[in-house]
């Protein structure tokens, strides 16, 4: 056992330990004990003020001196502002320059006009204004009936940052450098960071704070856990946070902890049948977190229970881009109570409980076989899974069809005698939604196996394994056997090539050629997109096109992706002419839907050498029949229509189907909903 000696200088020889391995511990720094309006020096030209939320409503704020001026961290209410203001000419006669409000709400914003009157330029993160615009006017109003401050600016809306930035803005003028960052939806879709590396201090606006002041209206709290582990990455000491005392790294730990026993509470609840109600008046919080379960709590279950069962936009389909459609809702004129919705497809059946919460009072109906379907129908109100001439025939209250596949032509049809579509459907008032941005992730995910297949060849990799040994093609193009290493000539350029600096070209920017986007840029390709509708260049876009510009950008293409929706216009669209614009070499991918590729120009080109390779997860017809000259061709990969197949799909189209109906049955406006004239 340990000595009693020992124990004594143990604290020592541990703060030594830490020092000499250069671990930047929490406790070998201490943080000043803060009270209400009190401004404390956390680090040399760094300030901390404790501001006075019981009598003003005020959010804590940073002063960080540079050389010349001061930044402020947070714009806080304009009774607040003018107390900074005071508190800083105090400390210096360095000027403002700028005021980072790390969220939209008012407590940390209002006083913007303040800053501005003053000279001082207001700075966010770009969600900041959106989230402003979108909730904040209202909320204005409010505050002006109730807060003399902010009634006596005379504004009928609060004022947006002026300078913006997407994901991380760095101010450094050689002594200071401060570093705002974003790391996705947390209290806020907006909330900024200001993080000073130098000094390992970090401002948290209210995405961390200390003590029980989570409002949680307006963020995720899944997500929220995501961020706060991105923060625990950083090399931090000190944490101001948007509310409470000041404090030191152990308040990201325990705002985490403060969640996960939270989502914890609720899941046990919802697994013992237990409704918001019943939980919020029965839920306890382990002791370890009951400081942060204060005048919230009651909301706070209510927040989780809503997201973990789907009472609110599931965050996975925000976060993938859906957007509701322009759809009659509550309060429209003769817009009534769905009473039925039948759920035809038997993966559907599956999640029958998570269903018939989010529409309660609606009959949810999930009939077997095709008879008793259509005997369902007739009285619905609403078709989730598919639709059929027979089922729109037999529909005389249909009002919405959802299908959970991304592509409706077999709903809308192609104008030609084998694809005639639904023209009951289409020419009818119900309304059409579908699965699109559901495939997107793991159809990309496939693109680039495709892609890599060739450029590092893979492909030729496993048929020499599957061969036993070989064929092997040597330098000289001759077969080789009796190794798997190919032996390569000295001096010659191997075939495998660099996909970093080389160029793509996606017909298509939507759901699946967004994402393929993304991982296009990680790999360092120059993106270039074709799409007749998307006006900004999805993240990953270097250069967006319309189609009327696509055959003059084909031959600076080193990979062709075509992830475009099948309609009238696309039937067959990409053929000889568009494949002898294409690069000698390049690679040729379709994800999308076999009839969009005249087939019998792609196997020209294929066989002529004009394409290094090709990949298809479609075909047409399909399956590809066996003995289709595609087979033949060795420098053609070919998969049977399983690139938007996977878990991840299989939960995101369900999670679809469940806010669909929930907006349905809640009378607000459907996501994903289809232009029958258009085709997608």
């Amino acid at each position: 056992m340990p000595t009693k000696k020992f124990h004594k200088f143990l604290p020592v020889l541990l703060a030594v330990s830490a020092i000499a391995l250069g671990i930047h511990a929490a406790w070998l720094r201490e943080v000043p004990k803060t009270e209400p309006d009190q401004v404390v020096e956390v680090a040399p030209g760094i300030y901390f003020r404790h501001g006075d939320l019981k009598g003003h409503g005020h959010c804590n704020n940073g002063f960080i001196f540079f050389k010349e001026f001061v930044l402020v961290v947070d714009g806080n209410f304009p009774s607040g502002a003018e107390a900074c203001l005071a508190d800083i000419r105090k400390l210096t006669d360095k000027p403002v320059r700028f005021v980072f409000d790390t969220h939209h709400h008012g407590d940390h914003s209002y006083g913007n006009p303040v800053w501005m009157a003053n000279g001082i330029i207001p700075v966010a993160h770009e969600n900041v204004c959106r989230e402003m615009a979108r909730l904040e006017p209202q909320r204005w109003q409010e505050a002006a009936k109730s807060r003399e401050d902010v009634r006596k600016l005379g504004r009928d809306t609060p004022m947006p940052p002026i300078i913006t930035y997407p994901d991380k803005l760095v101010i450094d003028d050689g002594a200071q450098r401060v570093e705002l960052l974003h790391f996705g939806t947390a209290h806020t879709r907006g909330d900024g960071f200001a993080y000073l590396p130098r000094q390992r201090v970090l401002f948290t606006g209210d995405a961390v704070v200390n003590g029980p002041y989570n409002y949680m209206g307006d963020g995720n709290s899944h997500h929220w856990i995501k961020v706060i582990e991105a923060l625990e990455q950083l090399d931090v000491e000190v944490v101001a946070p948007g509310h409470g005392p000041l404090g030191d790294r152990s308040l990201l730990s325990r705002q985490k902890a403060f969640f996960l026993a939270l989502h914890a509470e609720v899941e046990k609840g919802i697994a013992a049948g237990k409704s918001a109600e019943e939980l919020r008046d029965l839920l306890k919080l382990p002791e370890a977190v009951e400081d942060y379960a204060g005048d919230f709590l009651r909301d706070q279950i209510t927040k989780v229970y809503a997201e973990k069962i789907g009472l609110e936009m599931p965050f996975e389909l925000e976060e993938l881009g859906l957007v509701p459609g322009p759809l009659p809702a509550r309060g429209d004129p003769g817009w009534t109570s769905p009473q039925k919705v039948v759920c035809a497809g038997p993966a559907l059946a599956g999640w029958a409980e998570d269903l018939k919460r989010v529409a309660p009072g609606v009959q949810i109906v999930f009939p077997k076989g095709s008879e008793a379907l259509l005997k369902e129908v007739a009285e619905a109100d609403a078709v989730i899974g598919m639709a059929s001439k027979e089922i729109i025939a037999a529909g005389k209250k249909l009002r919405w069809v959802h299908s959970v596949s991304a592509g409706v032509d077999p709903y809308i049809g192609l104008g030609t005698e084998e694809s005639p579509g639904i023209p009951d459907l289409v020419n009818s008032k119900i309304i059409l939604t579908n699965g699109r941005r559901c495939y997107g992730p793991d159809i990309s995910d496939q693109v680039f196996g495709y892609i890599l297949a060739f450029s590092r060849q893979l492909k030729a990799s496993i048929e020499g394994k599957q061969a036993a040994g070989g064929p092997r093609l040597s330098g000289n193009g001759e077969l080789k056997h009796g190794g798997f290493w190919r032996a390569i000539d000295p001096g010659e350029s191997r075939p495998e090539w660099e996909l970093r600096g080389k160029a793509m070209l996606i017909v298509g920017a939507g759901g699946i050629g967004s994402e393929v986007a993304r991982r296009a840029a990680a790999f360092g390709l120059e993106v270039t997109a074709a799409d007749p509708d998307v006006k900004a260049a999805p993240p990953g876009v270097n250069k967006l096109i319309r189609p009327a510009d696509l055959l003059r950008n084909l031959a600076g293409a080193d990979v062709v992706v075509i992830a475009c929706p099948l309609t009238r216009s696309t039937h067959r669209f990409f053929g000889k002419e568009h494949f002898s614009a294409m690069k000698k070499g390049a690679i040729f991918i379709n994800v999308a839907r076999g009839p969009i590729v005249e087939k019998e120009a792609l196997a020209a080109a294929l066989e002529s050498g004009k394409l290094a390779g090709a990949a298809l997860d479609v075909t047409e017809p399909e399956p590809l029949p066996d003995g289709d000259p595609l087979w033949k061709l060795p420098n053609l990969i070919i998969t049977p229509h399983n690139a938007g197949q996977s878990d991840g799909v299989s939960r995101r189209r369900m999670t679809l189907a469940r806010e669909n109906l929930r907006r349905f049955a809640a009378g607000e406006p459907l996501l994903n909903v289809v232009d029958k004239q258009k085709g997608y």
